[in-house]
């Protein structure tokens, strides 16, 4: 029995949270402690995750994902949208800093499990885990195997719905958060492979089938980071 193992789960919202929960009723009846990190968007997906976690008794704590500020101010000042440009990022690297230092300390797991690398907190946890020498995983939740059909098609819908203007201000914008990611000593990436999976932080990038293991090494994922698993429901 691994009564003191403690796993962290870190879900980014509530699909892959579900398919956790079922990885993590495995695992307590093999004796380990699971404790879950939820993230959400806005109130109503925030009360999702509580209803959901409260269904069960594991230990979990909800994180608000932040974004830029929807509000009128920054709609219409275009001096605060260039002051953010610089100063917002440096907030949220540090914010999520302070965020997963205190998860860290508070849980001292002895693995961590991620569904995505990509957003500041998530990020943040992966840097402080490593450097803290606690194995960290990126684990496939999807029930299906991603191609580079699946991935051309999303990228075909993002340029039907995002204009030329729109892509160009979206790399200007996020060039100082790539430029603050390596002071903050986190893992930067400007290839599609942190967004498609397994370009992140995480030592090892698990997979639900030799067919996604042959698909994510294809994008870039070294084959030596890749582990075959199968899906966590199964």
């Amino acid at each position: 029995m691994n009564i003191n193992m403690k796993i962290v789960f870190v879900s980014t919202y509530i699909e892959p949270l579900k398919v956790f929960l079922y990885f993590a009723e495995y695992l307590t009846k093999k004796g380990y402690t699971c404790i879950f990190i939820c993230q959400y968007n806005d109130e109503n997906t925030r009360l999702e995750n509580k209803k959901l976690m409260e269904s069960y008794n594991y230990e979990y704590e909800l994180y608000h994902n932040v974004f830029l500020p929807d509000t009128k101010l920054w709609i219409q000042s275009f001096f605060f949208r260039l002051s953010l440009l610089f100063l917002y990022p440096f907030y949220l690297n540090l914010k999520s800093r302070i965020q997963a230092s205190k998860i860290i300390t508070r849980h001292n797991p002895n693995v961590c499990i991620f569904s995505s690398e990509t957003n500041n907190l998530c990020r943040q946890l992966v840097f402080l885990s490593n450097k803290s020498k606690i194995p960290t995983f990126l684990h496939q939740w999807g029930f299906s195997s991603p191609s580079k059909r699946i991935a051309k098609q999303v990228k075909a819908v993002h340029n039907l719905t995002e204009t030329t203007i729109q892509r160009l201000l979206i790399r200007i914008v996020t060039l100082p958060n790539a430029f603050l990611n390596r002071i903050f000593g986190l893992h930067s990436s400007l290839k599609r492979t942190t967004k498609l999976g397994g370009g992140g932080g995480c030592k090892k990038h698990l997979v639900i089938s030799n067919a996604a293991a042959r698909f994510y090494h294809s994008t870039g994922v070294k084959a030596s980071k890749l582990e075959v698993v199968g899906h966590p429901v199964f």
